[in-house]
């Protein structure tokens, strides 16, 4: 639906006369798109719209860059991009490997690892995570985009993983009430930490 959405205003000629204005992009973006042979309306088209007007005239005077992160810093000044979305911006724009994708899935792995503070987060520690993430790749000598791949391939096929983590995370959490059970115990057991991504 996104592509079918910029494929829209690409051919309306958005990306190379300045001065699209927002009731104009509102006006092609409302109109039906048509994917896989339907005619579907594209959410929230307004608003979208708004963000892109006042985005178009910075795209299209963009400073030459050195850097994954320095595109990435750039995108983050724009109105509603934050750093997730500036950082898969550039990583499927640029193949750059010095910013990460983090999300939820690697958070918690980060975590159980020791990598993250419990308190850290993604929505308000995204630079944060992703310089310790950097780190251990660089020590480990993997590209971040492997690392990424990984953790996220082993959630999609293993649910158990998942909600190991998540059972983990909860059973160490500092002031939670002693195991007492046999599964409760072994969530914290760290070699069962270390198995999680063995195959």
């Amino acid at each position: 639906m996104g592509l079918a959405a910029f494929a829209r205003i690409r051919e309306r000629g958005a990306f190379v006369q300045p001065g699209v204005c927002e009731l104009t992009l509102t006006a092609w973006l409302s109109e039906p798109l048509h994917v896989e042979g339907k005619a579907l309306g594209f959410r929230f088209a307004a608003q979208k719209a708004r963000h892109l007007a006042a985005v178009m005239p910075a795209l299209l005077s963009a400073p030459d860059f050195e850097a994954g992160q320095d595109v990435r810093n750039w995108l983050m000044e724009l109105p509603g991009v934050g750093p997730k979305t500036a950082s898969a911006i550039v990583r499927g724009w640029s193949a750059s490997e010095d910013v990460a994708l983090l999300d939820v899935h690697l958070l918690r792995v980060g975590q159980v690892m020791g990598l993250f503070s419990r308190k850290l987060t993604v929505e308000r520690h995204y630079l944060e995570a992703e310089a310790r993430l950097l780190k251990l790749c660089a020590a480990m000598d993997v590209r971040p985009s492997e690392l990424e791949a990984v953790v996220a391939a082993e959630m999609s096929r293993s649910p158990e993983t998942a909600r190991f983590l998540v059972d983990h995370l909860k059973a160490t959490e500092p002031g939670a009430k002693a195991a007492t059970s046999t599964k409760a115990r072994a969530m914290r057991e760290p070699e069962q930490i270390a198995l999680v991504f063995t195959a």
